[in-house]
């Protein structure tokens, strides 16, 4: 479980992955505060070493998705970051006024690195 391996400090992979995703939020919360009724979603799964965490929020459309660390976008550099070094992938677009982002982690295979 991934509670269990990110309590037990075995996953550096899931500890980076988690840290970054405060940023990432943060950013989602910006961008609902100029929209009339905000809305989050955030799906994640756990399966045999692979983490997949799938985030919708509505935003303004006025977004751009750069992965710099100017204003929006600092999340997504980080997510990116720990993404890449662990072999996974981030997706990111702004489609009818909602952002979407979808990462994948494959655990396990951090594990032995």
């Amino acid at each position: 479980m991934l509670t269990d391996m990110v309590s037990g400090g075995e996953n550096e992979a899931a500890l980076k992955y988690l840290a970054s995703m405060g940023a990432f939020m943060e950013n989602a919360m910006n961008a609902m505060s100029e929209v009339a009724e905000p809305s989050f979603r955030i799906m994640m799964r756990y399966d045999r070493g692979i983490l997949c965490t799938s985030t919708q929020n509505n935003c303004s459309g006025k977004e751009r998705i750069s992965g710099t660390s100017e204003g929006h976008g600092f999340g997504l550099k980080n997510i990116r970051r720990v993404a890449e070094k662990y072999h996974g992938s981030l997706t990111a677009a702004v489609r009818d006024g909602d952002f979407e982002a979808d990462v994948l982690l494959f655990l396990e295979d951090a594990d032995n690195e």
